[in-house]
């Protein structure tokens, strides 16, 4: 299931390149720390620019985001070096929906992939950049 996922997150980072991350600004003042408050910087679904979104309990093995709508999920740390951090989430529901993000955890800049199926709509996939505090 590990292989599977991550091979998922790799054909989603695509989408991911179609974003100029050039235009997202590193944070100078970025400290990594158990708690993070971002900011979404560019979308492919243009309605998330700006969102903001919340990572909880970093230091920690369960690690949580919450999203501005106030939904809260749980997460997987999948990697984690002095360089980067990766946390990955697979629902178990009608959506069958895979997240990951891959935060910096020098300068603040996070990717994030999302997709799934929307049950009377049909499949999405989302790529979004932003940046922490």
């Amino acid at each position: 299931m590990r292989k599977a996922f991550f091979l998922t997150l790799l054909f989603l980072s695509t989408f991911a390149n179609a974003l100029d991350q050039k235009e997202v600004k590193a944070n100078p003042s970025f400290a990594m720390g158990d708690k993070l408050m971002c900011s979404t910087v560019q979308s492919s679904d243009k309605k998330d620019v700006g969102n903001k979104l919340t990572f909880i309990g970093l230091n920690g093995n369960q690690p949580e985001v919450m999203f501005e709508s106030g939904m809260t999920f749980p997460y997987k740390k999948l990697f984690e070096n002095e360089r980067t951090l990766t946390l990955v989430l697979a629902r178990e529901s009608t959506s069958g929906a895979v997240d990951g993000f891959v935060i910096d955890k020098q300068n603040g800049k996070f990717s994030h992939v999302s997709a799934g199926l929307i049950p009377g709509d049909g499949v999405y996939s989302i790529a979004t950049l932003g940046v922490c505090k």
